[in-house]
């Protein structure tokens, strides 16, 4: 009896062992099957996410350029200095978006201090003699800094050096 029952035993035993192994061999046939279907799949979604990233991303870009392309829109204008009797007179390219702060600054030697020209090619401001460089744009007085002022097509700036 007690043979019989090792017997017993060892076939439970046998079966036991060998059934998982064929379990899993089954269980991995179905996964990879469902996978064989998924990765098509997955690869369609993720093309296609990518595909309209980048449509977003040309329209903004295009968007852009086309703002940016207004604000560099080339205009001319004329910047005068005039001091004592002496009058010097440049015919400048510029763009639109570009402070004259800037344009001074690309076209003279120029100093300046909290947005206000204090120097122009070397001649500076001087508060003892009351000396001061005065701007007009189309023969208007400004009464902003340099650095808040914006020009546009045709504007004639004048720098004055006037005593007060």
């Amino acid at each position: 009896m007690h043979r019989r029952r090792n017997h017993y035993v060892k076939e439970y035993l046998f079966r036991e062992a060998n059934q998982p192994h064929e379990i899993h061999q089954v269980k991995l046939k179905e996964v990879t099957s469902k996978m064989k279907r998924l990765i098509p799949a997955a690869a369609v979604i993720l093309l296609s996410l990518t595909l309209w990233g980048c449509q977003f991303q040309t329209r903004q870009n295009g968007q852009s350029t086309a703002s940016q392309s207004a604000d560099e829109k080339k205009i001319a204008v004329s910047v005068t200095l005039t001091a004592d009797q002496t009058t010097t007179k440049k015919d400048i390219t510029t763009t639109l978006k570009t402070s004259l702060m800037d344009v001074m600054k690309d076209n003279f030697d120029v100093v300046e201090e909290n947005g206000m020209i204090t120097a122009i090619d070397g001649l500076a401001q001087n508060e003892q003699e009351k000396r001061y460089w005065v701007f007009t744009i189309n023969g208007e007085q400004i009464n902003t800094g340099a650095a808040d002022t914006y020009l546009k097509e045709g504007d004639a700036v004048e720098f004055t050096y006037e005593s007060f």
